[in-house]
Formats: C-alpha cells, structure tokens, sequence
C-alpha cells in the first residue's frame, strides 16, 4: 500500500508537527509514503537542501520507504501579506492555477490514498475532485479561523472539506465551531490532537551547572518583539535564544543592539534544536496575540518541554490562560513574565518540574 502526502514542509523524522508524527506512524504500520513539499517557488530555489529534494530523500522507517520531493511551482508566490486583500476570483484562480502547475506533474493515481495538510495545498482541490482514492484533510491550522482573511482562500478550504472522505482537526474547540457553524462539514471530522516526538533512542543529560542561564523560544509562530525586549531588559543575566520565527534582519539588529543578551537563530534543525531545549533554563512563548489562541493552546511545543520537565513562561492570551492548569505559568504582561523568569534562574541550579499528564498519549 502506498499514500501520497501534500505538505507545505518535507517530513522530518525529528519534526513535531502533526503531519511528521502521522507519517512516522503510517510507516510504521507498513504503508510506504511519498511526501511532496508543496509548494517551492522557481524563486524559492536557492538552497542545497532544496535541490536535493528535488531529486527526491529516501528514508525507511523499519521495512517501510519514506520519499520526500518537492514539486516546483512556476507561479507567483501567493502570501497574506501581499494577496490577502484579494477579492477578484479570477486574479486568485490564476494566482491558484499557476500554482499548482508543477514540474514534475503528481500522477494521483499511483496511489492508494492522498493526505493533504492545510495551507496552500488546498489549491489542489479541483485536481482531486478527479481521483477515485480516498482523501483525508489533516487541518493543523484552520484557514478559516487562523490561516486567512481571504474569502477565496477560505472557499478553497471549504471546497477540500466537502471533497475529503475524513478530515482531521487538532481539538474540539475547532470540531464545536464546525458542528454549531457546518454541521455537514462536521459529519466527517474527527479530533486528532497534535502529539509531540521525541527521536528514539534519544537521551540528553541535563546540565546542573552554573553557567548563564538560558531561555529559549522555538517555533515559527510569530513572537511579540516588544514584550521580548521589555522582559530581556528586565533580566539582563539571562541569555535567550530565539529559534524559527520569521524576523527581518532589520528588526533583529534592533532588538540585538537594545539587548545584547538575545540571540536570533533562526531556522534551526530540530536535531541540533532538541539539546538546547532539554538543557534551558526556562522555555517562553512570547507571542502576539491572535485569533489562533482561541482554538489552540496545548501544542507541541509546550508539551515536547513539559516532557524534559523544562519550566515554561507563557502569555495569558485566549486558551492559552488554560495552561496554568498543568504547572505552566501564564504572565499577564510583561513585567509579570519577568518576575517569573527572574524567580526560575534566582539560583545557579537549573528547576525541573514533574508535568502531571500522560505524555504516551501524546507521543508516538
């Protein structure tokens, strides 16, 4: 049995996102999977790591093949930032179209399902209103409640919703919206909770020592820079790494030049990402507030540091207040996130806390 997978990213066998643990798992269980990164702009190409997935990454999870490609796109890059706005369905379905012309072309019926992961591959909808395999969504992000203010956008999702066989949404606060608002869409969703990975066969030793203390962000959720300097310069003795987020040059000179004490690292292998995490002195979670925060809150990035028993500092926006329940501690703005921080690195010894939840529920 063979699956094709549309993902905006290439599985990782390392990766927390929901899409990487359910094709860890598939394989697994023996069904050989094709990942297709979708989409790569021509303009995009300018990595080494981007031409080798254009040849194409094999790797086995026991017996069972995992091939990981990209499928270039020879159109304009569609973003919120500058297409957000759009409003003319046939400036959209060009912008779609272009898209979705690929080099090479996906040849569905090679397959035995496809799975497609929210976000542009969306785009896709006409294409597989033409297949007879079977279809599953996996909504990690809804474009409706996080992802856009596009109608067109929306629709598409929309369209892919009544295509699919089975769609699966991270919690049932996205299922709820969708039974009070589309009951027909609801028909044929189930809740699967975003889990979390730990690498087999990966350990780490946590550092007792009296180095500076350090705290990390990591994630591509977008942080709110202001807070971040406003706490940095309340905690001078503490060295933050931020790992993910998309930070202009121009704004991370800034912040660097106030607060010598960060540090932006941006795109991080998770590999070389998971010792920094287990051995930090506390883990925040900075963001800015948003409508993402109403339908999500225990994800898992919170749960990959709660598993290495690393404190967290978060903020009190949306769900996320909910967090307060497992030991996380929620600052309503910034001075309270300081004082947190300042009472978790008071002393040369790195706090470990015992979470009180069942982490094989949520890792594979």
């Amino acid at each position: 049995m063979k699956f094709i997978v549309l993902s905006y990213l290439p599985w990782n066998k390392y990766g927390n996102r929901g899409i990487d643990i359910m094709i860890h798992a598939l394989a697994k269980n023996g069904i050989n999977i094709d990942v297709i990164k979708f989409p790569t702009y021509i303009t995009q190409i300018r990595r080494k790591s981007t031409m080798d997935l254009i040849k194409g990454k094999i790797e086995l999870v026991n017996d069972t093949m995992i091939t990981s490609k990209t499928a270039i796109s020879v159109g304009i890059p569609y973003g919120e930032k500058y297409f957000g706005w759009l409003k003319s369905r046939s400036i959209y379905n060009l912008l779609r179209l272009m898209t979705i012309v690929t080099v090479p072309r996906i040849k569905f019926e090679n397959y035995d399902a496809v799975i497609v992961e929210s976000g542009k591959c969306v785009f896709f909808y006409d294409i597989l209103s033409k297949i007879n395999i079977p279809i599953i969504y996996r909504q990690s992000d809804s474009i409706e409640l996080i992802g856009s203010k596009n109608p067109l956008f929306i629709n598409d999702e929309h369209r892919l919703i009544e295509l699919s066989d089975l769609t699966l949404v991270v919690n049932n606060n996205v299922l709820n919206y969708y039974q009070q608002k589309y009951p027909k869409y609801a028909n044929k969703m189930i809740v699967w909770e975003s889990g979390f990975c730990v690498p087999e066969n990966f350990s780490v030793k946590v550092a007792h020592d009296k180095l500076q203390h350090t705290a990390i962000y990591f994630g591509i959720y977008p942080i709110d820079i202001e807070l971040l300097v406003k706490v940095a310069k309340k905690t001078p003795n503490v060295h933050y790494i931020i790992i993910g987020p998309d930070i202009s040059t121009k704004t991370s000179q800034t912040v660097t030049q106030e607060c010598p004490n960060v540090e932006f690292r941006g795109f991080t292998p998770q590999e070389e990402a998971l010792p920094l995490i287990a051995n930090c002195s506390v883990a925040i979670m900075p963001y800015v507030n948003g409508r993402v925060h109403e339908y999500s809150y225990l994800t898992s990035k919170f749960l990959l540091c709660m598993y290495f028993g690393v404190p967290i500092v978060t903020v009190d926006y949306g769900l996320l207040k909910k967090l307060a329940s497992y030991g996380i501690h929620v600052a309503k703005d910034a001075d309270e996130f300081a004082d947190y921080i300042l009472q978790l690195t008071k002393d040369s010894t790195k706090k470990r806390y015992n979470y009180n939840i069942d982490f094989s529920y949520y890792s594979r």
